[in-house]
């Protein structure tokens, strides 16, 4: 910590001292930032106490997940749900995000009893019919879950991940690029498809990239091809939760992109498309395309030796 901010982190002190409010909360959330939940815990039930709602809601992130606390997922909720149900002005800005949060436990079935509908209903509320003001996490998630069989509407998926990037999500980015290269829920569009894939690949999209790699791979671009995917074949296992949050991407997809990477990599070591031929990377990175989403896996050797 340099001069200026071990200055600053006096300052707050002094201000915790005087009992102010804010200041109290910022210490907290300064711990917090640092993994010191044990030191945050305190200082966000203090501040909770003198009304922060700001306090209230990482206190029941906090008991949500067990951070610094014994692990109370039903309490977390019931927090939660409360200040997504305030209709005081101080804490409207805090709403759209926890009635997200709110929906994800439904969804999980983790502190209350697993509802669908509910999860759904939860999300809509959050989602605010794609303005900036509404949760962007859960634009993407409606836009993921229009995507599942059991929820199935390409076109709905299609304009909630359009409304999630515009506002910025990474994770709808990479999916608006693989629907506009497949057609799906929208008209092909193979210049719009490359031109999104692109951006959140650079921006660490680890499913987009995947794709963007297959897209080449397809196009007869090997060296291209090779370049991305090894970059992602390198994750493993243990990185995927990290990315997964540095990303705002649900695991899941940075697992599927995993695979797909390692899959069309091995490809390539197969036949030496771009790289020279190895039959031991190609077995390799197979198997761990395999372990990473075997039935995604699966799909794509058909798609390619059937030519579907």
């Amino acid at each position: 910590m340099d001069t200026s901010s071990e200055d600053e982190l006096e300052q707050l002190k002094k201000r915790c001292e005087t009992g102010d409010g804010n200041a109290i909360f910022q210490f907290g959330y300064y711990h917090f930032l640092r993994e010191e939940y044990d030191d945050a815990l305190p200082l966000f039930t203090r501040a909770a106490d003198m009304g922060s709602h700001q306090a209230l809601y990482q206190l029941a992130v906090m008991y949500y997940d067990g951070l610094g606390v014994e692990a109370d997922p039903a309490k977390g909720v019931e927090i939660m749900t409360n200040i997504a149900r305030s209709t005081n002005k101080r804490t409207q800005h805090l709403v759209p995000s926890a009635q997200y949060h709110v929906g994800k436990a439904y969804f999980e079935g983790h502190g209350v009893k697993q509802s669908d509908s509910a999860a759904f209903d939860w999300f809509l509320a959050a989602a605010r019919d794609g303005e900036a003001s509404g949760s962007v996490r859960a634009q993407s998630t409606l836009g993921l879950l229009y995507s599942r069989k059991d929820f199935l509407d390409l076109r709905a998926a299609f304009k909630w991940h359009r409304f999630a990037a515009r506002n910025g999500s990474l994770e709808s980015l990479g999916a608006l690029g693989v629907m506009y290269d497949s057609g799906h829920g929208t008209r092909a569009d193979p210049e719009r498809a490359l031109n999104c894939l692109k951006e959140a690949a650079e921006r660490g999209n680890v499913y987009a990239a995947a794709s963007l790699a297959a897209q080449y791979y397809r196009k007869k671009f090997y060296n291209k091809a090779v370049e991305i995917a090894t970059r992602i074949a390198n994750l493993e296992a243990a990185d995927v939760d990290d990315v997964a949050a540095r990303t705002e991407c649900e695991p899941s997809y940075v697992r599927k992109g995993i695979a797909i990477a390692c899959f069309y990599l091995s490809r390539c070591y197969h036949v030496g498309q771009g790289v020279d031929v190895s039959a031991e990377h190609a077995r390799m990175l197979c198997a761990k395309a395999v372990e990473f989403d075997s039935a995604l896996v699966a799909r794509l050797h058909e798609e390619i030796t059937v030519g579907l």
